[in-house]
């Protein structure tokens, strides 16, 4: 049992990284004959040295600049195969890839993780892969995959289409289930690629507010913005003003932006889209009358994948949904830069044929908000106090 923990968490990390490094240099018949078959592959990056530290244990004990000098000079490596299998029976099969650069040193050293981000196409073309999903900040940095347009064969997404297709359903299902009438939705990060989309979508329904740090920004946006919005619309670059929200959804890719639950009126919702998480603060588990939901999760059922994303069995990233589904049904195309509110709807339609569905707020079982949103409604009422 001893020898058998230590080849597992130990020697096998270490030796796949090895293997990885070869993978580069050997020719690519070679690769694929001693990976296996490959659709497409999904680019991440560690959140932080406990993501590091997981996969290799070793790395903890390293000194802090031996440490820093790894991650800065070490190749892209293959984390996990992943298969599914979906309702009608296509398949389709892939390798998650991550680049060695944590999420504080990428937007700093964006030069060094564009390179970082170009050596893992290699390695996904040389497995074979069609299709290549940008996960967290490799779609950030990279303008939303158009920097890297013309830089390599394979076909590149963002994810973004379907997470905003996501967003709005769960949103939807939300208002629906907490009986909300004519809510106030806030969009923390309105200009951004994802928060653009969801102000278009969602504006035409809903008043919102558009919360960003530039007022400049916000005021340019707004005016870009006329002809989507049919309700009445605020902006503010002060986040006080999230105590007027009842939903407030973060789509930013800010490493400082905080959210806190004392920052919202009792009863409000924090949808949090952000990878890292903005509304990850120890306060919203204390508190008892701001629900916080991780935003953007996707059951796929027939997926395969020992790896462990930190979600429940069967469930992933809408981001890496929409890789998977592009690769379902053979779309070679990029979809990069802005959201096609287009693409957003057949995202949509591709869902329902594989059987993919929104799993909304990280929580397994569907009576759980139902049961959450009767508390919090008891919450709306004058003698309502501060979280």
């Amino acid at each position: 049992m001893h020898k058998f923990g230590l080849w597992r968490r130990w020697l096998r990390p270490l030796l796949s990284s090895l293997r990885d490094g070869l993978a580069l240099l050997l020719p690519s018949f070679l690769i694929r004959w001693l990976y296996g078959p490959a659709d497409f592959a999904f680019l991440v990056h560690p959140r932080g040295l406990h993501d590091v530290e997981r996969r290799y244990p070793f790395f903890r004990k390293l000194p802090p600049r031996v440490r820093e000098w790894v991650l800065r000079y070490h190749w892209p490596v293959v984390l996990e195969k992943i298969s599914v299998q979906d309702a009608l029976g296509r398949c389709a099969k892939g390798y998650l890839i991550s680049i060695s650069l944590t999420a504080e040193q990428i937007l700093p050293e964006r030069i060094l993780a564009k390179k970082k981000i170009l050596q893992a196409l290699k390695l996904a073309e040389k497995l074979g892969c069609k299709i290549v999903g940008l996960g967290a900040l490799t779609a950030s940095v990279t303008k939303a995959g158009t920097w890297l347009v013309g830089q390599t064969k394979l076909a590149l997404t963002t994810g973004n289409a379907y997470t905003v297709a996501v967003t709005c359903e769960d949103v939807e299902r939300l208002i629906a289930q907490q009986g909300l009438d004519d809510p106030l939705i806030a969009v923390v990060g309105c200009y951004g690629n994802i928060g653009e989309a969801l102000t278009k979508l969602l504006g035409r329904h809903y008043r919102l507010m558009l919360v960003g740090r530039a007022s400049e920004m916000l005021f340019a946006f707004l005016d870009r913005m006329k002809g989507c919005l049919d309700r009445e619309t605020v902006i503010s670059s002060d986040l006080d003003a999230l105590r007027d929200a009842d939903i407030v959804i973060t789509a930013t890719n800010s490493l400082s932006l905080k959210l806190t639950a004392e920052m919202l009126k009792p009863g409000a919702v924090v949808y949090d889209l952000a990878q890292p998480p903005n509304a990850d603060h120890p306060s919203f588990w204390w508190s008892d009358k701001v629900l916080r939901l991780d935003g953007g999760y996707v059951q796929a059922p027939g997926l395969q994948m020992r790896f462990d994303l930190g979600l429940p069995k069967g469930t992933v990233f809408a981001c890496l949904a929409e890789t998977i589904l592009q690769a379902l049904e053979h779309d070679f195309r990029n979809h990069v830069g802005r959201v096609d509110l287009v693409h957003v709807a057949l995202t949509q339609h591709w869902a329902r044929r594989a059987g993919f569905r929104p799993a909304l707020g990280f929580l397994e079982r569907e009576e759980v908000i139902p049961n959450v949103c009767e508390r919090f409604s008891n919450l709306r009422g004058d003698d309502a106090r501060v979280a």
